[in-house]
C-alpha cells in the first residue's frame, strides 16, 4: 500500500482503486477450509512397487477433476466465487484474477522457500517474494484489467494507463533477447512474470532497508529459491512455451534493477552485473 501510494505515474484516484484492489485480495494459505474437495474415494493412485508412475497419477487426477466439472454442468450447480485451482501439495503459487486471490499452497512453506527458524531477511527473500510476486499479479498487464471482485472494468485513467504502458515497453526491452544456454528470450512472452518478479523485490526490499547488514541473506535466499537443472531439450521448449523467464534470470536481471543490490555488493560499471542507474527498473516509481 505504501508502495502504490508513493507510485507518482499514478494519479490519486488511479492509486485509490489500486489500494481498494489491494485490500480485497483474499488470501488462501497452507490448505483451503473444506479440505474434502481434495478427497475422492474414485481417485485410485498406485505406487511405484505396484507398478505406478508420475504419467498414470496424472491422468487419473485429470480424469477425476473433468469428470467431477462435467457432474457440476450436469446438475447445474450454482457458480461459487473463490476455492482452490491448485492443490495443497503443490510446490508453486498463483494470482487469480477473476477470484482476486492469491494462492499460497502448503508445499511451498518449506525450505528454502520458508524456514520458521530462519532469520526474518532470509524468510524474505524466499516465501516473501514469493507473495509480494503473486500480489503483484494484480497489477500486471493482465491482472490492471480486472477491478477488485474480479470483473472486467477499465479503473486506469487514460493517461495513466499510458504511463503503465511505458514501463511494460520499457520491461520488454530490457528483457528481450537476453542470451541464455537454450537461446534468447522472448519480451513480450515473459512480460507479466519479468514485471512481478521486479515489483515483488521492490516490496520485499521496502521491508528491510537499504542499510541492513543482513540484506545478503535475502539475495542469497532469492538466488536459492530458484535454483534449477533440466535438460537442453526442455530448457528450449520452456523458452518458446513459458512465460517465464529461465530461473538464473529471474534472479540476476532482477537484482541488477536495485540500487540496495548493487550499494551492498559494491558493484560498479564493468561488473558483469551492472547497468546505469538511469536504465535501472522501478516499477513502482
Amino acid at each position: 500500500e505504501q508502495l502504490i501510494n508513493s507510485c507518482t505515474r499514478m494519479s490519486p484516484n488511479t492509486r485509490a482503486m489500486a489500494i481498494e484492489k489491494l485490500k480485497a485480495i483474499e488470501v488462501n494459505c497452507a490448505y483451503p477450509d473444506n479440505i474434502e474437495e481434495y478427497i475422492n474415494n474414485d481417485f485410485v493412485v498406485r505406487p511405484i512397487t505396484e507398478g505406478g508412475n508420475l504419467m498414470e497419477y496424472k491422468m487419473e487426477y485429470n480424469r477425476v477433476q473433468n469428470e467431477s466439472k462435467a457432474a457440476s454442468v450436469r446438475i447445474k450447480k450454482k457458480a461459487e466465487r473463490g476455492g482452490w485451482r491448485i492443490c495443497p501439495q503443490t510446490t508453486n503459487a498463483m494470482y487469480d484474477p477473476i477470484a482476486n486471490s492469491i494462492t499460497i499452497p502448503a508445499g511451498l512453506l518449506q525450505s528454502p522457500f520458508f524456514d520458521a527458524n530462519a532469520e526474518f531477511e532470509e524468510n524474505l527473500g524466499g516465501i516473501g517474494s514469493v507473495i509480494a510476486h503473486e500480489i503483484s499479479h494484480a497489477f500486471d498487464s493482465r491482472g490492471a484489467q480486472f477491478d477488485e471482485n474480479g470483473n472486467l472494468f477499465d479503473w486506469w485513467t487514460q493517461e495513466d494507463y499510458n504511463a503503465f504502458k511505458a514501463l511494460c515497453e520499457k520491461i520488454v526491452l530490457q528483457y528481450d533477447g537476453i542470451v541464455t544456454d537454450a537461446g534468447l528470450i522472448d519480451g513480450e512472452l515473459t512480460l507479466n512474470e519479468n514485471l512481478a518478479d521486479l515489483a515483488g523485490m521492490s516490496c520485499v526490499l521496502s521491508l528491510v532497508g537499504a542499510d541492513n547488514p543482513k540484506l545478503e541473506l535475502l539475495f542469497e535466499n532469492y538466488a536459492r529459491i530458484w535454483r534449477a537443472k533440466t535438460d537442453e531439450e526442455y530448457a528450449e521448449f520452456l523458452l518458446i512455451t513459458d512465460e517465464h523467464s529461465p530461473a538464473k534470470v529471474r534472479v540476476n536481471q532482477v537484482l541488477l534493477n536495485f540500487d540496495e543490490f548493487a550499494d551492498f555488493y559494491g558493484v560498479i560499471d564493468g561488473d558483469g552485473m551492472f547497468i546505469p542507474e538511469e536504465e535501472r527498473i522501478n516499477v513502482w516509481k
